[in-house]
């Protein structure tokens, strides 16, 4: 009976354990630059400008689904060469299909759900990501990380399916074989439930 028991308890553990890893692992939703932590969800445009940063648009959404609750952005910030990163940024959104309001209140109240850092932007500045700088950051250290190398991808990408979002280490382009770029971005589910 004893057996049987200790039994009963090793599969339900390991049905939570299962569980647990169903989502992915647990990796940080945030990326430290020039001093300060960017947490993905809850760092807003404002924040970023009020530490000096500039902004200036990369794009605009191409199309929205009709059940969305937020619209995304895209904007660099810049300090000047070798302080700059890109950030996708999400506002409520209004239903309608001319989004002008929405550009229009963005670069200061959308909130960051995407950053994204390459090794010739953060030359001037700090900029690190679990621990590790991102100057430092190679492929092995994706892999060891949990990544898994994207086949089908246009330049050399690993990516990581995290519980809470997603990270993608990639080449500068297609003839390269060296890490350049690193991105972090929260899956929308999670980013939508933190504005709750």
């Amino acid at each position: 009976m004893k057996a049987k028991g200790l039994l009963i308890v090793s599969v339900i553990c390991l049905l939570m354990g299962l569980t647990a890893c169903a989502g992915g692992p647990e990796m940080p939703m945030e990326l430290t630059v020039d001093g300060h932590t960017i947490v993905l969800g809850k760092t807003t445009m404002k924040e970023m400008t009020d530490l000096g940063y500039e902004v200036y648009v990369t794009g605009t959404p191409d199309t929205i689904k009709k059940d969305a609750k937020y619209v995304p952005f895209y904007y660099s910030l810049t300090k000047g060469v070798g302080n700059e990163m890109f950030v996708t940024v999400c506002v409520p959104w209004g239903g309608s299909a001319d989004v002008s309001a929405e550009q229009a209140s963005a670069p200061s109240e959308g909130i960051i759900k995407r950053v994204e850092v390459r090794t010739s932007t953060v030359e001037k500045v700090a900029a690190s990501y679990n621990g590790e700088e991102i100057k430092e950051l190679t492929f092995e250290k994706a892999i060891e990380w949990g990544a898994k190398q994207k086949e089908d991808a246009s330049v050399k990408t690993y990516e990581i399916k995290a519980k809470d979002g997603f990270l993608k280490f990639e080449s500068e382009n297609t003839s390269g074989e060296d890490f350049h770029t690193f991105s972090v971005e929260l899956k929308m589910d999670v980013f939508e439930k933190m504005q709750k």
